[in-house]
């Protein structure tokens, strides 16, 4: 594959806001931010300013209670639904602490997506360290195993090589691979699987056995976070700009067509990068880099 050269545009710093507690997976749904306090295993709401005003959760093994949150979705600006990775669990949970539904996976799930009010795309880890994608209907119970994305996966420790963050957007699962080139998009409704690649190619990363475990040969984090960015796919990439070899790039693609579209450099703030992003209003994003949020306008 011919690589493309980047192409840039402006990225203009608005605003920054210190972050008091350990706060990751940032959203924004109508006038508020959501993000995950990792210490506490629960979910905050913030206001504009990105202060806290009310926590779901915590840590314990009660219905209301969380291990590890690995996705969330927002249903309405106070009711949320949760994906636990190490209970295998899936619900639905408002700000009150009131569980409207709570479902315990059969198969070992790690994360997920909810398509829509009766569907979840589930990912678990099967034997051989291999990703496997299930359908799973909430009404009928039921896990389909989703062949078209398994068969990329059909090899030894897939679950290492083509580990990623997976999203959900106007009905499609995508997966972006944080080692790997290697991102797709998957409707259900129509079983259509269309793949596509970063802007630079990838080696895959090789995979060391060891006393009955495996693990990545120093494999680096090629992807940071991915997210969306109006109905089109942002990338956090640590594959640096030649002219600018010690920042990290905001790549943008479009999701239907695969193209890659535009990028950004992200600067360097007080020594740290940008380790994950979100959109919050039509042409803004917010970048977390260590204890701040630092606003943005992207000029395109």
């Amino acid at each position: 594959r011919t690589e493309e050269k980047r192409m840039f545009g402006e990225i203009l710093l608005m605003d920054s806001v210190l972050i008091e507690r350990p706060l990751k997976r940032f959203e924004s749904y109508g006038e508020y931010f959501y993000s995950y306090d990792y210490l506490n295993k629960s979910l905050i709401k913030l206001d504009k300013e990105l202060h806290p005003l009310a926590s779901l959760g915590k840590w314990g093994e009660g219905p209301k209670e969380n291990f590890m949150v690995r996705n969330y979705h927002i249903l309405d600006e106070n009711k949320l639904s949760i994906f636990d990775t190490e209970k295998h669990t899936f619900k639905i949970q408002d700000f009150e602490d009131s569980v409207y539904f709570y479902k315990k996976f059969s198969v070992p799930v790690e994360r997920g997506v909810q398509m829509d009010d009766t569907s979840l795309i589930l990912v678990a880890t099967e034997r051989g360290i291999k990703l496997s994608y299930f359908l799973h209907s909430l009404k009928e119970d039921s896990y389909n195993v989703i062949e078209k994305i398994n068969d990329l996966f059909n090899e030894e420790n897939s679950a290492l090589i083509y580990e990623g963050k997976i999203l959900e957007n106007n009905g499609f699962l995508i997966h972006t691979s944080y080692f790997s080139d290697l991102w797709f998009t998957y409707d259900p409704e129509h079983n259509i699987l269309e793949k596509g690649s970063y802007i630079y190619d990838f080696e895959k990363p090789k995979v060391l056995n060891i006393g009955g475990g495996a693990m990545l040969d120093n494999a680096p984090l090629l992807i940071a976070d991915a997210f969306i960015f109006q109905d089109r796919l942002a990338i956090v990439s640590n594959v640096s700009d030649r002219n600018n070899s010690d920042n990290r790039v905001l790549d943008i693609y479009d999701i239907e067509s695969k193209a890659y579209l535009k990028s950004f450099i992200l600067p360097n703030l007080n020594q740290t990068k940008a380790s994950e992003g979100f959109s919050f209003s039509e042409n803004k994003i917010g970048l977390l880099y260590e204890d701040k949020i630092y606003l943005f306008e992207l000029k395109q």
